[in-house]
């Protein structure tokens, strides 16, 4: 039997304990669209490195300058400008490495745990990262909420998240394994957020 992590062995699990968050751990598994490349391609210009695009054939006299207005903030990280080997869980963009059933997650960025990084092979990968630090976005996802990865290969696909369990920290992975392997094409995210006492689990699809 493959423990989902050996969490109290963890260096974040001290520090979870300290922020004395909820006694949870999050997991969600996200399954998804790729970006439509063409219509991508359609909305966003080329850059016009030569200038002969519309910039160069703008009149020559431009009316004057009118001052920035005050918008709401910036939104988050267009997935085209993702690097290769990166996620994205809300506004954060996070590197990844492998971490192949390892007992801690890494102490930055995230960790790919089991599976396989691909966006393009239908199948699934499952991501760990620390809560409080680089994976706390995890606990805010909800439902629909998009989480994005961009894979080795530098291929980008959008995964939506669909529902949530708990499970406590003795599952195994064989326990929860055909539950969230069968959606296709789709990611698993997992964060600790607690006392070491669970797992949350989010499918997503």
């Amino acid at each position: 039997m493959i423990p989902l992590l050996a969490v109290k062995a963890m260096a974040g699990a001290a520090l979870c304990a300290v922020m004395a968050m909820p006694a949870t751990y999050a997991v969600d598994i996200v399954a998804g669209e790729a970006l439509d490349e063409a219509v991508a391609s359609a909305a966003v210009p080329a850059a016009d490195d030569n200038a002969t695009g519309a910039a160069a054939v703008a009149p020559a006299v431009q009316p004057a300058a009118q001052p920035a207005s005050v918008g709401p903030a910036a939104s988050a990280p267009d997935a085209r400008s993702m690097a290769p080997a990166t996620i994205q869980v809300g506004d954060s963009v996070l590197s990844y490495i492998d971490d192949f059933e390892a007992e801690t997650a890494p102490r930055i960025g995230a960790g790919l745990w089991m599976g396989a990084d691909s966006t393009t092979d239908g199948s699934w990968g499952y991501f760990i990262g620390h809560n409080p630090g680089p994976f706390h976005e995890v606990m805010d996802l909800q439902e629909g909420d998009a989480v994005r990865v961009c894979d080795r290969q530098g291929n980008m696909r959008t995964y939506h998240v669909a529902k949530a369990f708990r499970v406590t920290d003795d599952t195994c992975w064989e326990d929860i394994s055909a539950e969230v392997t069968g959606y296709g094409e789709s990611v698993v995210l997992q964060t600790c957020c607690g006392d070491n006492a669970h797992y949350r689990i989010v499918v997503c699809a």
